[in-house]
């Protein structure tokens, strides 16, 4: 296993392998218990009710849901692989393995529904882009579990990928999460070219 660290890359301690498992662990849990998510094995298995809701496992440890994935036409709209660029609405999130409420404010969104209440908490937006944010999957120029759970969404996806902090690394823009903190990211795909 490759770990990021101030000044490139490692391998692991022990004791990092240690909090990766255990916050893998306990988002396992959470999906399982409070989402009442399967695995996509689980999902797939002929004895499984239809429609299961699932995740799948991307990269080191993002886990992530895509919402509709049952709808009707979800297939025969574009699909996102290696050298898209999709356009995302996305709000960010320290995972603290509850549910987000109404009431949790991201740690960053350009989600235009968010505007009014980031700004009723006395958040100063003027450096804030409520513009679609755009990412070339595979350029590596963004969260790593973003990325990665990016590749086979379609256009109009509605996504929730939660990340353990081996993923919730990467771009230049997200600059206030604390080390070693789990991420959840939900977007929704605009546009993929």
């Amino acid at each position: 296993m490759i770990c990021l660290t101030a000044v490139g890359f490692a391998s692991c301690t022990d004791e990092e392998e240690e909090r990766i498992t255990s916050q893998k662990d306990k988002m396992t849990t959470f999906l399982k218990n409070t989402l009442k998510l399967k695995t996509y094995e689980e999902a797939m298995d002929p004895a499984a009710e239809e429609n299961t809701p699932f995740y799948t496992v991307h990269g080191e440890w993002a886990f992530r849901w895509i919402k509709n994935y049952y709808d009707l036409g979800r297939h025969e709209q574009p699909q996102v692989r290696q050298g898209s660029v999709v356009g995302l609405t996305l709000s960010i999130y320290p995972y603290t393995g509850s549910k987000v409420s109404d009431s949790t404010l991201p740690l960053y969104t350009n989600d235009e529904e968010l505007r009014e209440r980031l700004q009723t908490a006395g958040l100063n937006l003027e450096y804030w882009s409520f513009e679609p944010y755009y990412v070339e999957v595979g350029a590596g120029d963004t969260i790593s579990g973003l990325e990665l759970a990016l590749d086979g969404c379609r256009l109009h996806d509605q996504v929730e990928v939660y990340m353990t902090f081996s993923e919730a690394y990467g771009g230049d823009w997200l600059l206030t999460v604390a080390p070693e903190s789990g991420l959840i990211v939900f977007y929704t795909v605009e546009s993929v070219q």
